[in-house]
């Protein structure tokens, strides 16, 4: 049974995280901030700036967008410079997959980037984060767009994002998971879209306002799953 929301942002408040994000990542950190101020918890979240953690959220801004690569890279110097880390986690972006995007290519170097770290730094715990999803265009132009044979904006790019989330769920297993994508996609408003005679996950189209970005509703609920990840272990 889940602990009371307060007692996990306490136990939250104690733990010495640091989250490396873009524009998703603030949203969440938003989330996080507001259920902590109606539950009357501080814990503090505060932007990187290289000195030795402590208590609470420390996020910075990794690498650029469209360049998970290079996300990768960035992660590990900083984890490298950034003493006092007792959870560690990457959230790559919804716009680092493209239709194009070779998942296997990229999830092996995240793999591998990964086991590397954690060879190098054992203490810390690496907490994996499935990549955020969109809303698929619906529609006239959505219909139109099949009709010419192309794709809704949204499709290809979510089939990319949950390959390679499925990827991390082997891989990593719910335990040392936090699935984003899924509780994005899944509740009392799942979000589904078919494509190649499949079914594929989307973002729910109420908590999002531009169709990748969380809304208000989104960033709580969001926040509220990042929490219980964090502190069930």
């Amino acid at each position: 049974m889940a602990q009371p929301l307060k007692t996990q942002l306490e136990t939250l408040s104690t733990k010495r995280v640091l989250f490396a994000h873009q524009s998703v990542g603030m949203n969440l950190l938003a989330g996080l901030e507001a259920l902590a101020k109606e539950e009357g918890v501080t814990v503090p979240v505060r932007e990187l700036a290289g000195a030795p953690l402590t208590p609470g959220v420390t996020h910075f801004f990794v690498g650029e967008n469209e360049h998970p690569l290079g996300k990768l890279e960035h992660f590990a110097a900083t984890l490298e410079k950034t003493p006092g880390v007792e959870v560690a986690l990457l959230k790559l972006c919804y716009v680092d997959f493209a239709p194009d995007t070779d998942v296997t290519a990229l999830f092996t170097a995240y793999q591998a980037k990964h086991d590397a770290l954690k060879a190098k730094f054992p203490s810390v715990e690496f907490v994996h984060v499935t990549a955020p999803l969109t809303v698929v265009q619906t529609g006239l132009k959505a219909f139109a767009k099949r009709l010419t044979g192309s794709a809704p904006w949204g499709a290809r790019e979510n089939v990319k994002r949950h390959e390679f989330n499925e990827l991390l769920r082997k891989t990593y297993g719910a335990a040392r998971l936090f699935d984003l994508a899924a509780v994005e996609s899944t509740g009392t408003d799942a979000c589904t879209f078919e494509r190649d005679g499949k079914t594929w996950p989307c973002l729910r189209a109420s908590w999002t306002d531009d169709g990748g970005h969380l809304n208000a509703k989104g960033q709580r609920e969001v926040a509220r799953a990042f929490v219980e990840a964090l502190t069930k272990r």
